[in-house]
């Protein structure tokens, strides 16, 4: 156990960065985790190889040994851009038959394709589309480009700002450059147009490998650049020292140049897109830090005993990275991939009580406070007793009755004031409910907890709570509290997701309830670390202070986070209940104060270990490797953040 604990906490950095602005689909990451795609070929057929293992690769930054912390063979969505060099291939398109073309038979329905045309300057022809007739229709009808330069370098780099507005979240980007692969940028870059090094740093930064299929022969590439340039000689400089070549940047973003012809170009086109959809993916996270912030290079070879027995093959990825540049990349799908199980059923049942709330509401508005009461109490109390008991509202012993009228009161009083957002609430839980349950269902298929989840009214006492009742399993989502608490910010998904993860991971850690103050402070931090992280993972597009703000103490945190750090430190193995209040309540106006807490400090701890080693992994540690791996986390942690002041 030692061993394996050892490994663990080697593999364990601080790696990662958010971009909050809720516009992006995709997150921006920071390349300490470097995330990179690969494919295998047979030399002898050409053909992709296909079910390698991670065990068959070696991965080195600056000839530095890495561990490879992600591996996958997927097939993943497209965001192609068709760049067309107009002037010189564009007659070629023309003639072509609408069922010829490999689009309409290798684009699938979550597929998008963008066409830009180029010569002298960049045109776009059109923005990113999934309607395949229009691709074709556009790609039939290329315009002209005026001059007689042939800019492919300008318009590589063009390409690559247009990638940025790619609508798929998840997915693979590729530049396919159809072109004479004849270029004729000045041999000297005046600073008019993107050198070399700058259309490679946007193409690594949009995560786009560039493939291409070149047309014409050594005479016709011959023929047209004495067309664009006046004598031989400069020809010959051209060449020598281009760096406008197509094979420059498909080399170091491991794509693929193949010749083509009028003939054989559509199979040819299949064939790319076909190579481009099913590859394998991989992320490390480099073993040092490199304060330069210079381009490092890798390298993805075969480990020995693999490249013995398969000499024929030949691996292609990027070349590198730079280190702290952002990259838009889903890590949604590194971490938590969708599972390829078809008809996904979940385990448990859900009773949703809002649309009789609503129908409460719309009747009780005609009466007054006492008639209010009264039908509340007929609606809900006396038809659900079991889930509105002394118990699950946390109603005192003493004068329950008087109690009880309290809180229904109170929640009438809050109703009427948040009005708005609770309908908003309702209204989302109809609509989306079914897209959230598959969202996370499709990355944890193997949910096993078999109980009835409830959405219901719960008199402001809880946000969710994890009962038994009559025997049955259940799980309780108050929705006036999360209405009536965030109001016009009412986030419900990051709850739904929270809760449904604490459900997984009992089958691995029976005690993994919500806020369960019984347990030790460090399987209390493991817990709602994990579900707080999976919840940002499963809702990129909302910010960490809400992801991790899911109970409403309205108590100011009393130190800063290297403070925080110190003292839960000196209390993993305690109970949090004497903590609580003090470091993980919030108070329920969203600002940056979460940031000095120990629900922030428990989600940084989470993050880190989760892209240090697989989240099943996780999941099935003992308690004394979660004590030890949390100690030796906060600690990463407490490094990390005396850096930052």
């Amino acid at each position: 156990m030692l061993i394996r604990l050892l490994v663990l906490l080697l593999c364990l950095m601080p790696i990662l960065a958010y971009s909050q602005n809720s516009s992006e689909q995709a997150i921006k990451i920071n390349s300490k985790l470097v995330v990179l795609d690969a494919q295998v070929f047979d030399t002898k057929t050409n053909k992709p190889i296909n079910g390698l293992k991670k065990e068959d690769f070696q991965l080195y930054d600056e000839e530095t040994l890495q561990e490879i912390t992600f591996f996958k063979e997927e097939t993943l969505p497209l965001s192609i851009i068709l760049l067309v060099e107009s002037n010189t291939l564009g007659t070629i398109f023309e003639q072509i038959r609408l069922e010829e073309w490999p689009i309409t038979k290798y684009l699938k329905a979550e597929d998008e394709v963008a066409i830009m045309a180029f010569g002298a300057h960049t045109k776009l022809v059109q923005p990113f589309t999934k309607d395949k007739t229009t691709v074709i229709s556009k790609f039939k009808q290329l315009p002209k480009i005026e001059g007689k330069l042939n800019l492919v370098r300008t318009a590589i780099y063009d390409a690559t700002l247009q990638m940025r507005r790619a609508n798929n979240p998840v997915g693979r980007r590729a530049i396919i450059v159809l072109t004479s692969n004849v270029s004729s940028e000045p041999i000297l870059n005046t600073g008019a147009i993107a050198s070399k090094d700058e259309t490679l740093e946007q193409l690594y930064e949009s995560g786009s490998i560039v493939t291409s299929l070149v047309f014409g022969g050594i005479g016709d590439k011959l023929s047209a650049e004495l067309l664009r340039r006046k004598y031989p000689d400069q020809i010959l400089i051209s060449k020598f020292f281009s760096k406008s070549n197509i094979n420059i940047f498909a080399n170091q973003t491991g794509g693929e140049v193949i010749p083509a012809n009028k003939n054989d170009f559509l199979a040819k086109m299949s064939e790319q897109i076909d190579n481009l959809r099913t590859r394998y993916s991989l992320a490390f996270i480099p073993s040092s830090d490199n304060e330069t912030g210079k381009f490092r290079e890798i390298q993805l070879k075969f480990s020995s005993e693999f490249a013995n027995t398969k000499k024929d093959y030949r691996v292609k990825t990027k070349r590198g990275y730079y280190p702290d540049r952002p990259t838009f990349v889903s890590l949604t799908e590194i971490i938590l991939p969708k599972s390829n199980l078809k008809n996904i059923v979940r385990p448990y049942k859900v009773v949703n009580l809002m649309p009789l709330m609503l129908e409460f509401w719309a009747k009780a508005q005609t009466q007054d406070l006492d008639g209010q009461t009264k039908l509340f109490r007929e609606t809900f109390i006396n038809t659900y007793p079991e889930l509105f008991s002394t118990q699950i509202l946390n109603l005192p012993k003493d004068n329950t009755d008087k109690a009880l009228e309290r809180k229904i009161h109170a929640f009438l009083f809050d109703l009427k004031k948040q009005t708005l957002p609770f309908l908003r609430l309702c209204n989302r839980l109809t609509s989306e409910l079914s897209d959230n349950e598959e969202k996370f269902l499709s990355r944890f298929p193997d949910l096993k907890w078999d109980g009835t989840i409830y959405f219901l009214p719960s008199l402001s006492s809880f946000i969710s709570k994890q009962e038994t009742i009559n025997n049955q399993k259940v799980l309780l989502l108050a929705m006036d509290t999360i209405a009536f608490t965030r109001k016009e910010n009412s986030q419900l998904w990051p709850i739904f997701h929270h809760e449904l993860f604490h459900l997984y991971h009992q089958q691995f850690q029976p005690n993994a309830k919500h806020l369960n103050l019984d347990q030790p402070l460090y399987d209390f931090m493991w817990n709602e670390g994990l579900a707080s992280y999976v919840a940002s993972l499963l809702n990129p597009e909302t910010s960490k202070g809400e992801i991790i703000q899911l109970d409403s103490i309205k108590e100011n945190p009393k130190d800063l986070l290297p403070g925080v750090i110190k003292v839960v430190r000196e209390n993993l193995t305690l109970t949090p209940d004497k903590l609580y209040r003090d470091y993980f309540g919030l108070d329920t106006t969203i600002n940056d104060k979460y940031i000095n807490t120990g629900n922030y400090l428990y989600f940084l701890a989470a993050e880190k270990l989760v892209l240090g080693q697989s989240l099943t992994k996780a999941l099935q540690l003992s308690a004394e490797e979660r004590r030890i791996t949390l100690d030796f986390l906060l600690r990463r942690v407490e490094l990390s953040e005396r850096k930052a002041f």
